[in-house]
């Protein structure tokens, strides 16, 4: 008689397995009827703003972010970044427990703020800074947002991401007015607390006093002191990360 009970549990355990971990996995994906997103971590950010005393506000000698002022070149020219027309992206393949086919993790924010200058014969001049407020990275998922943000970026000790260019080689010409050239630009990138150096493959437009381009680097979550993203094993990332910059930034001196 006792063997009936032992089994409906034997078949029961299992099956309440199976369903909770759909469950699960639908309210991962947003797809629960009724469900509400949880509150976006970064609502009512301002970019850049109420940064002072924080340890990766900007690294030593950079220009405040949210005012990065044009300084002038003898005989060349200044840009600034356009943030409302500048976007800052990530993209990682990301896996979901118990679906076979992977997909990319792409979060972006158009917190983006600094500088560059060409000098005379219209080549790109080394330090120029540029920074991005990671605070404001979304994807098309706010729950992915605050892991990103809290586990892995730590962005309420780390908030800014920067990078100050070094050197640009294999540049394809001078960057010269109506011009379209390619090329590497080399810099350090700081996230999380470390500094990395690393190379972008570019390309850039000049039309008057407006520059236009696009920029792709990638890179490991272990080059920047994160671990691969494991989230109790229903959803996982694998390296490499891929960031991608699309830019505006106008004449400013």
């Amino acid at each position: 008689m006792r063997s009936r009970p032992v089994l409906a549990l034997v078949i029961l355990i299992p099956l309440l397995v199976i369903v909770g971990f759909g469950i699960y996995l639908l309210g991962l994906a947003g797809e629960l009827p009724g469900q509400i997103d949880p509150t976006p971590i970064s609502a009512g950010i301002t970019p850049f703003a109420a940064l002072e005393g924080t340890a990766a506000a900007a690294p030593a000698g950079s220009p405040p972010a949210a005012a990065a002022s044009a300084t002038p070149v003898t005989g060349g020219s200044t840009y600034a970044i356009v943030g409302d027309q500048s976007v800052v992206r990530y993209v990682v393949r990301e896996k979901l427990a118990g679906v076979a086919v992977d997909s990319d993790a792409v979060g972006e924010t158009n917190a983006v703020s600094g500088q560059f200058s060409l000098d005379a014969a219209g080549q790109p001049l080394p330090g120029a800074t540029f920074q991005v407020d990671l605070r404001l990275l979304k994807s098309d998922k706010v729950r992915r947002d605050n892991d990103v943000k809290k586990l892995f970026l730590e962005t309420d000790q780390y908030p800014i991401a920067t990078f100050v260019l070094r050197q640009v080689t294999n540049l394809s010409g001078p960057l010269e007015d109506g011009d379209k050239v390619t090329g590497s630009v080399i810099g350090d990138l700081t996230a999380h607390g470390v500094t990395k150096p690393v190379t972008w493959d570019a390309t850039v437009k000049r039309q008057g006093d407006t520059l236009t381009g696009d920029a792709t680097t990638s890179f490991t979550f272990a080059d920047f002191g994160m671990p691969v993203p494991n989230i109790y094993g229903m959803v996982s990332a694998r390296d490499p990360v891929t960031l991608e910059i699309e830019f505006t930034a106008r004449r400013a001196d």
